[in-house]
């Protein structure tokens, strides 16, 4: 049997009214995450864990790499942090001094328990989309937890296997797809259901 990817509708009623719609994602018959729809824009969110130390080179570096075909320029345009006692601290990126902050912030494993969520502002433009804007989202539960990641992006963008590869590596518990698992597929299949709704 072939490779499968199932969508359960999961859209609360006046989500629907307000034309958004959310639907649980499984791949082969394991949990994927979920696949959020808006008239604008596509989400798509998994449990999983990102290492705050790399999440630079990661979100602002490998993520856009994911999703644009080519050469890409990719620029962070701000940083906000959610602390666990209910403080926001954002960082913009375009201010010489806020970048070095925030660097030295996520290099120290001894700040990442005070941090709640972690959203990343950021923007990529490649010669065969344009401009595209994108944002990536991480709680930051306790260790023995899982986190909800989730990125989000423009809804006319067609997902790739690049993405789902990214995914797949911060995946909590990546669904068991054989060798070599074909990542294009379950793009194709998520971009068919953007499209379709």
């Amino acid at each position: 049997m072939g490779l499968s990817v199932e969508f359960k509708d999961v859209t609360p009623r006046n989500f629907k009214l307000a034309g958004d719609h959310s639907f649980s994602v499984s791949v082969a018959g394991q949990k994927l995450g979920y696949l959020i729809l808006t008239p604008s824009d596509l989400v798509l969110s998994w449990n999983g864990r990102m290492d705050f130390a790399v999440l630079e080179e990661q979100v602002l570096g490998e993520l856009p790499r994911s999703f644009c075909a080519g050469p890409i320029s990719a620029q962070g345009n701000d940083v906000k942090i959610l602390t666990r006692d209910g403080g926001i601290d954002e960082y913009l990126l375009s201010d010489c001094d806020d970048p070095k902050t925030l660097k030295r912030l996520l290099a120290d494993p001894n700040t990442h328990s005070n941090i709640n969520f972690i959203r990343v502002n950021g923007s990529a433009s490649a010669k065969s989309l344009g401009g595209i804007d994108f944002s990536f989202t991480s709680d930051n539960a306790p260790v023995e937890e899982e986190n909800e990641l989730a990125v989000k992006l423009p809804r006319g963008i067609p997902m790739n296997g690049s993405l789902i590869d990214w995914v797949m590596r911060h995946h909590a518990s990546p669904p068991q797809l054989g060798q070599p698992p074909d990542y294009d597929f379950i793009a194709a299949a998520l971009s068919r259901k953007a499209r379709q709704v």
